[in-house]
């Protein structure tokens, strides 16, 4: 935190013992305070006049020492619950630059720890870096077909996000959307209804159009509850929500015209 903060102060260029003091902690860190730091060594390295003409520079060490901390730790890693929480908020240039691959690696060797209580937060983790494995997401269908009565409803969104999104369809594809579609019918009334809508949209990427839901979504009824909800949700999701449901609509009427 304290490199954070100090990333953002207008210093000119950092002191050695800064430097000295990150190095000695990067051991420590877990991978998402190694991603944050990441973040601060990147602004120091945009403000530092000096950075272009020291080569090799402080920086560059201090990063390196942060790659092998990072690689070290996915390596040794034998807890997919443990990865998968450090690896929640992940993002940015050094991640998929330098962890990526090693963190793709990890979670297959770890594919047998994959149940119904992880399946879900791995789903969403794979649809927010856009990385395609096929291992995994098989692995995701055959938990979710397996267990989908375990789930909560609400959960089927986040489960099937990652195959439309990463267009990946898996030899189980059939099962898994009827599986998932047979959990929300009955429930589809207790769904705040951007979700419900944004679930839709992901079954159309999947030219999927359960027919229960399509009338749910464009019946009266719910479009007014979802304009009630649209006015106390954030801007970004309204917007997005408000896409996908013209999206939708294009994608159920293009066959019939």
């Amino acid at each position: 935190m304290l490199a954070r903060v100090l990333s953002m102060l207008p210093s000119p260029r950092l002191y050695d013992i800064m430097i000295s003091r990150a190095n000695a902690v990067v051991s420590q860190c877990s991978l998402n305070d190694l991603n944050t730091l990441s973040f601060a060594i990147a602004k120091w390295v945009r403000s530092d006049p000096s950075y272009r003409h020291n080569t090799p520079s402080k920086y560059v060490r201090l990063l390196q020492n942060l790659n092998r901390c990072g690689q070290e730790r996915l390596r040794t890693a034998d807890r997919l619950d443990l990865v998968l929480e450090e690896l929640k908020y992940m993002s940015g240039e050094w991640f998929e630059e330098m962890l990526v691959e090693e963190t793709m690696a990890t979670l297959q060797r770890m594919i047998d720890q994959i149940n119904w209580t992880n399946m879900t937060e791995l789903a969403l983790f794979l649809t927010k870096i856009n990385h395609l494995c096929p291992p995994l997401m098989d692995r995701i269908a055959s938990v979710a077909i397996k267990d989908i009565d375990k789930l909560h409803y609400t959960a089927t969104y986040a489960t099937l996000l990652p195959f439309s999104t990463l267009n990946y369809d898996t030899p189980q594809a059939d099962e898994l959307y009827d599986v998932c579609i047979r959990h929300v019918t009955p429930r589809l009334s207790s769904f705040d209804p951007h979700l419900l809508v944004l679930m839709a949209y992901s079954l159309a990427v999947a030219d999927c159009f359960p027919e229960v839901i399509i009338k749910e979504i464009f019946s009266i009824d719910f479009l007014g509850r979802l304009d009630s909800q649209l006015e106390t949700i954030p801007d970004g999701l309204n917007l997005r929500t408000r896409q996908r449901l013209m999206e939708l609509n294009r994608a159920c009427v293009s066959p019939v015209s």
